[in-house]
C-alpha cells in the first residue's frame, strides 16, 4: 500500500483479487455505513454512476480514487471490463456505453453470480460474472444464475440512491413507493447466497468448456490478438448451434444431446438469429462449439461441425459464395476454409479457387494489394511446362487449347485469396485477352471430369499459397516490364555461326522471328502471336537443333546479365508444393528421361515416341521443353513422280436446269433484259458460279465487261449521298438496285467523300418505300429492330397499362418499357407518359405513332 497522505480516506478496504469496481466501492461504503451514492458525492464523483464506471474508467474518475483511497490506477482499471476491449466487449469511442460486441452480448450493470461465492466471500462479486463467456463456476461445479429468485430481475452488485446502506449478499432490486412527498426505495432483500444453482458434472462437457474459455480469457490480456480469432470460431460455431437446435431438434447428434441433458435437458433459447444472453444458453453453445472446433480431440468433431455446417446452408439456402464467405469472414482462415469446403460442391471453379475450397486444407486468406502483386511478379505469362504437363487434360492435347490452358491456369493462380475478376488477373500477368478469349478460357475446363476438376483446383490453391510462403527466385513482372520484342537484339555473327554448325543456310527473316520468339519465353515472356502460326512455332521449338538451341539460352543469359538481373534463367515450382490426388494430366516424375532421350534419337517421329512412352503428342512436348531436350528433325520424304494422264479427261456431263436457269430463259435474262449474274443468282436461289455454269452451258456469249467508272458515269454524287446519306440505305441494297457490287459502291462513297455511316448504325428500314419522313422517324429507322419496336410501341398506346400491353404481345413488361425507352431516346422527346394512369400519348407522340403506323402499313403492302 503507498504512503497514506491527507487526502486518503482514514478506514481502508482493500479489493478482493479478481473483483469488480462497483463490488469493491458498495463494499467499501457499507464499512463507512453509507450508500455508493454518498460516498461517491463525498470522494467529488457525485456526477458519476457505479453501472458505468465498472465498464470503464476515465481520467479523472481514475484520478481521484487513486487519490482517495492509495489504489494504483493500473489496478482501478483492472477492475473495470476496459482490458477486455475488443476481446469480449466493444466500447463507443466518444462516448459512455459499450456497442454491439463481436461474440456473445454483454450487459455490464448486471451480474451472473455463484451463490455459495457469494456466501463464501461475504458478498463480494468477480469481476469474471460480468463477462459473457463466463457461464459456471468451476469451484462449486454450477451454472451461474442471472436472476434473483425472489424479485426475477437481473441482480447488480451495487445498490441505489435510496434505501440506505446494503447488506451483503441481499438482493438491492426493488421498487419505488411514494409516500406523500417521499419516494421510498423497498428493496427485494432476497439473500441470494441461498439461492440453488442447477449442478454440473464435474467431468462433463460444459465444465470443461468453461475451464478452456477461462484459460482464454486468463491469456487474452497478454496476447488478445492471438486469443481473439479463437473466441469469434467459439461463437461462429455456438450460436449456428443454437439455431440448428431451434430447427430441427431430432436431428442433433448423440454427444450434442449429452450437452443438452447436463445443461438441465432444456432446450436453450435464442434472443435473435445470432444471439443469446442467458447463462444457460451460451453454456450449451459453447460446449457444442468446442465438440466441433478443427482440431478438437473429440472423436465426433467430425460429425458434430457438419451437423452445424448443414444447419448453415439451412439458415441460408440461397446465399451465394460472396455471401458464405462474409459470414465467415471473421472466423480464422482454418474455421473459415473448413466451412466453405463443405459448399465445394455446389461452387463453380472461380469461387472454389478464390476461397480455397478444394484444397486437402482448406484455409482461407484474405490478400492485401501489394500481396496480389507480389504474387503476380512469381507468375509467368504462361504456365511453367511441368506443371501444365500434370494439369493438361488429354482433351485439351492441342496447340490452340494447350496455350489457352496455360494463360487460362497461371490467371487462375491469382484467385486464391483475392477478390479480382478474370479481367484483371490477367492484365497483371502482362496478357490482353478480349472478352470472348476470356470465356473460352473458362470454357476450356468445361471437358474436366468433376474429380479431375477437383484435382485441378486443388493444385492451382496449393500453388498459390507455396508462392505467397516461399516466393520465387525469379521476378517476372520485371521481366515482363523490361524485356519485348523491341528490346532483344541477338548477336547476328552469333547467330549465322550457329546456324552453319546445325547445317541451316542463312536464317530467313521468318526463322529469325520464330528465334526471337524462342528466345522471349526462355526469359519468361510470352509474345502474342497469331493462332494460325502456333502449330509452326511449337513444331519449330521441338526439332531446334542443340548448336542453335545453346546459342539462345547464352543470348537469354546475356541479356539478364545486360539488364542487371540476377536469376537463374528458368525455374518452376517443385512438385512436393501440391499434394498429388490424381493428377488429370500425366506426371514427369513417371516418364523415364533416358528412355525419353534414347527414343529420341533413333525415332524422331513425335507420333510413334509419344506412343513408345504412353503420353499425347501434346505432353510430349511439354516434357521435352521442360527438359530442355530436342527431338532430331526427320529426312524429307521423297515426293513421287505425278502421273499424267494418258489421255484428257472427258467433258463432264451438263446439268439439266429449270426455271430461271432453263436455257430459253436464262437467255431471255442474261441478253434481253441485261440482268446480271447477282440478280439472276437471287432469282434462282443459287450461287453466281452456278449461274455462270448454267450460261456455259446453254451456249450463251457472255456480256464485254463494262467499261471503266461505268458506275460514275451512271449515277450522281447528289443522287448516292440521297440514298446513302440521307436516307440510310446500305451499300448492299444500292448495289442490288444498280447491279454492281458493294465494293463498287462504297468506291464512289469514298472517293466522293460522303460520310459513311458511324458503327452501330443499321440500314434505314423505310429507305425502299421512297417516302419522306420526320427526322425522329429517321434516327429511329436506322436502330435496332426498330420495325419491331415500333410495332409494340404502336400496340402500347392502345393499351392502358404496359403489363396488359405486354400481356397482348407475349413479351414481358420489363423489355416493352425497355423498348420504349429506347425509341424516346433516339427521337428526343417523350412519346408516351408511363406515369399517369392509364397511359397517355403526348402530343409530339401522338404525331410519332400515326407515322409509324402509316409507314409500317406501306412496308407491309410493299413486302406483299
Amino acid at each position: 500500500m503507498t504512503q497514506w497522505t491527507n487526502e486518503r480516506i482514514p478506514i481502508w478496504l482493500a479489493p478482493v483479487e479478481g473483483e469488480a469496481l462497483d463490488s469493491w466501492l458498495e463494499a467499501y461504503a457499507r464499512r463507512l455505513r453509507v450508500t455508493t451514492f454518498t460516498f461517491l458525492h463525498f470522494v467529488g464523483l457525485e456526477r458519476s454512476r457505479l453501472s458505468q464506471m465498472v465498464l470503464r474508467l476515465n481520467d479523472r474518475q481514475r484520478h481521484r480514487l487513486h487519490q482517495v483511497t492509495g489504489v494504483s490506477q493500473q489496478a482501478l482499471t483492472e477492475m473495470t471490463l476496459e482490458p477486455f476491449d475488443g476481446i469480449t466487449v466493444n466500447f463507443h469511442p466518444y462516448k459512455h456505453g459499450m456497442g454491439r460486441p463481436s461474440t456473445w452480448r454483454a450487459y455490464g450493470s448486471h451480474s451472473r453470480f455463484c451463490p455459495r461465492c457469494l456466501s463464501d466471500n461475504a458478498g463480494r462479486w468477480p469481476l469474471a460474472w460480468r463477462q459473457p463467456w463466463v457461464f459456471a463456476c468451476t469451484s462449486h461445479r454450477c451454472l451461474l444464475l442471472e436472476r434473483c429468485p425472489g424479485c426475477e430481475q437481473p441482480v447488480r452488485a451495487h445498490g441505489t440512491r435510496l434505501g440506505g446502506p446494503t447488506q451483503p449478499t441481499l438482493c438491492t432490486r426493488g421498487h419505488h413507493k411514494t409516500e406523500g412527498r417521499r419516494r421510498l426505495r423497498i428493496a427485494c432483500g432476497y439473500p441470494l447466497g441461498e439461492a440453488t444453482a442447477p449442478g454440473l458434472p464435474a467431468h462433463g462437457l460444459v465444465m470443461a468448456s468453461q475451464q478452456h474459455v477461462t484459460g482464454l480469457l486468463d491469456e487474452a490480456r497478454l496476447h488478445p490478438n492471438r486469443i481473439r480469432p479463437k473466441l469469434l470460431d467459439l461463437y461462429a460455431l455456438g450460436w449456428r448451434s443454437l439455431a440448428a437446435i431451434a430447427a430441427d431438434p431430432g436431428s442433433t447428434p448423440p454427444i450434442v444431446n449429452q450437452v443438452i441433458e447436463e445443461t438441465g435437458g432444456q432446450l436453450p433459447s435464442q434472443t435473435s438469429t445470432q444471439d443469446a444472453t442467458d447463462a444457460h444458453s451460451i453454456a450449451t453453445a459453447t460446449a457444442i462449439a468446442r465438440l466441433a472446433l478443427p482440431g478438437s480431440d473429440v472423436r465426433q468433431q467430425p460429425e458434430v461441425l457438419a451437423w452445424i455446417m448443414r444447419s448453415d446452408h439451412r439458415l441460408f439456402p440461397n446465399a451465394s459464395p460472396n455471401q458464405r464467405a462474409f459470414n465467415w469472414q471473421r472466423t480464422s482462415p482454418r474455421l473459415a476454409g473448413l466451412a466453405l469446403s463443405h459448399s465445394d460442391a455446389d461452387l463453380t471453379l472461380l469461387p472454389r479457387l478464390r476461397y480455397g475450397t478444394a484444397s486437402p486444407q482448406p484455409f482461407w486468406k484474405k490478400l492485401a494489394d501489394e500481396d496480389v502483386h507480389r504474387r503476380a511478379a512469381s507468375v509467368p505469362s504462361k504456365l511453367w511446362p511441368s506443371w501444365t504437363m500434370r494439369l493438361l487434360s488429354p482433351n485439351l492435347a492441342n496447340y490452340r487449347s494447350v496455350d489457352r490452358f496455360r494463360k487460362a491456369v497461371s490467371t487462375l493462380i491469382m484467385f486464391p485469396g483475392s477478390q479480382m475478376d478474370y479481367g484483371p488477373a490477367a492484365s497483371l500477368l502482362g496478357q490482353q485477352l478480349s472478352r470472348n478469349e476470356r470465356i473460352a478460357a473458362i470454357r476450356s475446363f468445361d471437358c474436366y471430369s468433376p474429380s479431375s476438376l477437383t484435382s485441378l483446383a486443388a493444385a492451382i490453391t496449393q500453388i498459390a499459397w507455396a508462392l505467397d510462403e516461399n516466393g520465387a527466385p525469379i521476378d517476372y513482372a520485371r521481366r515482363r516490364k523490361v524485356f519485348h520484342s523491341d528490346s532483344i537484339c541477338m548477336d547476328e555473327p552469333a547467330l549465322l555461326h550457329a546456324c552453319r554448325q546445325a547445317g541451316w543456310n542463312d536464317p530467313s527473316p521468318a526463322v529469325t522471328e520464330r528465334l526471337r520468339w524462342i528466345l522471349l519465353s526462355l526469359l519468361g515472356v510470352e509474345p502474342e502471336i497469331e493462332s494460325g502460326k502456333l502449330s509452326s512455332f511449337h513444331h519449330f521449338r521441338q526439332h531446334l537443333p542443340t548448336q542453335v538451341r545453346e546459342f539462345l539460352y547464352l543470348q537469354a543469359e546475356s541479356a539478364l546479365e545486360q539488364h542487371g538481373i540476377d536469376e537463374p534463367l528458368r525455374w518452376e515450382p517443385p512438385a512436393r508444393w501440391a499434394e498429388n490426388p490424381g493428377w488429370p494430366g500425366f506426371d514427369e516424375a513417371a516418364v523415364n528421361l533416358a528412355q525419353a532421350s534414347e527414343l529420341a534419337s533413333h525415332s524422331p517421329v513425335e507420333q510413334q515416341l509419344a506412343k513408345e512412352l504412353g503420353l499425347t503428342t501434346t505432353h510430349l512436348r511439354l516434357y521435352f521443353e521442360s527438359r530442355d531436350l530436342s527431338i532430331p528433325t526427320p529426312p524429307p520424304t521423297p515426293r513421287r513422280p505425278r502421273k499424267r494422264r494418258a489421255s484428257p479427261s472427258p467433258r463432264r456431263k451438263a446439268i439439266p436446269r429449270i426455271g430461271p436457269l432453263a436455257p430459253a430463259q436464262l437467255r431471255q435474262l442474261y441478253q434481253a433484259q441485261g440482268r446480271t449474274l447477282g440478280q439472276i443468282a437471287v432469282m434462282a436461289g443459287c450461287s453466281v458460279t452456278t449461274v455462270s455454269l448454267a450460261i456455259n452451258e446453254a451456249g450463251i456469249p457472255k456480256r464485254s465487261r463494262r467499261p471503266a467508272r461505268f458506275l460514275e458515269r451512271t449515277v450522281s454524287r447528289e443522287w448516292l449521298e440521297v440514298e446513302y446519306h440521307h436516307k440510310g440505305r446500305s451499300s448492299p441494297d444500292i448495289a442490288r438496285e444498280l447491279g454492281v457490287r458493294k465494293g463498287s459502291v462504297m468506291k464512289l462513297v469514298k472517293k466522293w467523300e460522303i460520310p459513311k455511316h458511324s458503327a452501330g448504325q443499321y440500314n434505314s428500314s423505310f429507305a425502299q418505300l421512297h417516302v419522306a419522313i420526320s427526322p425522329a422517324m429517321q434516327s429511329v429507322s436506322r436502330t435496332k429492330n426498330c420495325i419491331q419496336r415500333l410495332q409494340h410501341i404502336t400496340t402500347l398506346s392502345e393499351h392502358a397499362t404496359l403489363q396488359s400491353a405486354a400481356r397482348t404481345l407475349g413479351v414481358r413488361w420489363n423489355v416493352l418499357n425497355y423498348q420504349l425507352k429506347q425509341i424516346e431516346r433516339t427521337a428526343g422527346f417523350t412519346i408516351i407518359d408511363r406515369r399517369s394512369r392509364p397511359l397517355t400519348v403526348t402530343r409530339a407522340g401522338r404525331s410519332f405513332l400515326d407515322e409509324a403506323a402509316r409507314l409500317l402499313a406501306l412496308l407491309e403492302g410493299h413486302a406483299t
